[in-house]
């Protein structure tokens, strides 16, 4: 289980290491779009992630 965990992590770092090497200059006008979205907003965006990374989860085990 925490093997799973940690491999999951490392997947996170290496999509935004990939996003941040090849698209810098749009991943810093998102960071700043964010600092002007309000805080339900941010919310709202990050529960939708929550939802999508669990359907992803159960659709491959």
């Amino acid at each position: 289980m925490i093997r799973d965990l940690l491999i999951a992590i490392g997947i996170v770092f290496l999509a935004e290491g990939i996003f941040f090497t090849l698209f810098p200059v749009t991943m810093r006008k998102i960071m700043k779009a964010s600092l002007t979205m309000s805080d339900s907003t941010l919310r709202y965006l990050g529960l939708a992630a929550v939802f999508i990374g669990f359907f992803l989860i159960y659709a491959v085990k």
